[in-house]
């Protein structure tokens, strides 16, 4: 079970969580991963997101390099 820490609520309604535990199992809309140019996800957390989520997860991110590299420059 994860751990709320602390969140913050704006005007415009938007929750912002930070939260301890499993990222995996968190009911979100979106999850927000430091990754590599190349979006290849092998370990620590990202590693973690693949696992979770299956293969999918990296075909869909080798896609979308493929399909919008100068777009993912940091």
């Amino acid at each position: 079970m994860n751990q709320t820490i602390k969140e913050f609520s704006y005007p415009s309604g938007l929750k912002l969580q930070r939260a301890q535990g499993d990222i995996t199992t968190e009911q979100v809309d979106a999850i927000v991963n430091a990754a590599n140019r190349q979006l290849q996800h092998g370990a620590c957390v990202a590693g973690a997101i693949v696992w979770r989520g299956g293969a999918a997860v990296q075909v869909e991110s080798k896609t979308r390099v493929r399909d919008q590299d100068d777009h993912l420059a940091p």
